[in-house]
């Protein structure tokens, strides 16, 4: 899945968290990575520059192993 469209996900994000598996490892981004880490583990939240969106991009990655916690 494309940058733009998880940003499209998440504007329209109505409190819930949308994970996206990405190779080995789940990503969280914008609304749902502040969600995750504030209510499922505090994980350190990640900021960079996208230059395709023109847009600081906000999130948490973790490996796919970690799920069953």
């Amino acid at each position: 899945m494309k940058i733009k469209e998880i940003l499209e996900i998440e504007s329209n994000n109505g409190g819930v968290i949308n994970l996206f598996l990405e190779g080995i490892f789940w990503k969280v981004y914008e609304q749902s990575a502040y969600l995750f880490s504030a209510n499922v583990e505090a994980f350190a939240i990640n900021k960079k520059m996208i230059k395709n969106v023109q847009k600081e991009i906000v999130s948490l990655g973790f490996p796919e192993t970690s799920l069953a916690k």
